[in-house]
């Protein structure tokens, strides 16, 4: 299969496989990081996988639309109905500081290229701080007595 290199504004076509291949700069200007993601996806279209690149949307936005929701829903049902405002607060807040982190744990687990020794470095971090979790949620005093629904 054909696959073309887009790199300034020329269009470089080989032989690679099966995958669409796409060059950029570093330390562009905003307007050359937008040229550069308008033949990104120019590239993706005229490469076919642009049926991939929705469907993968298509399951990662349901996930995450449902993810949140039933968060939602459960802090409603767990929260005072006098504090349901400060609740939500605190949910959004935690949610976007999660995001930051884990955008943050990518970054600094991989740094400029994505590696095999980048992966495993995040997955020992992950594990450990899932341990560390559930160490958390085990010894909390509120797990053993449940409260009575209404």
């Amino acid at each position: 299969m054909r696959w073309r290199t887009w790199h300034r504004g020329r269009c470089e076509a080989g032989r690679h496989g099966s995958r669409t291949v796409v060059r950029g700069g570093h330390g562009d200007s905003f307007p050359k990081i937008v040229e550069d993601l308008r033949d990104w996806l120019v590239a993706l279209i005229l490469g076919g996988a642009l049926w991939l690149l929705l469907a993968v949307s298509v399951v990662f936005g349901a996930q995450n639309g449902l993810n949140i929701v039933t968060n939602q829903a459960a802090m409603y049902a767990q929260a005072p109905a006098n504090s349901t405002g400060t609740a939500a607060g605190m949910l959004r807040t935690f949610m976007y500081l999660g995001a930051i982190a884990s955008a943050s744990l990518i970054s600094l687990s991989f740094g400029h290229a994505a590696t095999d020794a980048g992966l495993h470095r995040l997955a020992v971090i992950l594990t450990a701080a899932a341990a560390a979790l559930l160490a958390a949620t085990l010894a909390g005093r509120k797990l053993a007595t449940a409260r009575p629904h209404a």
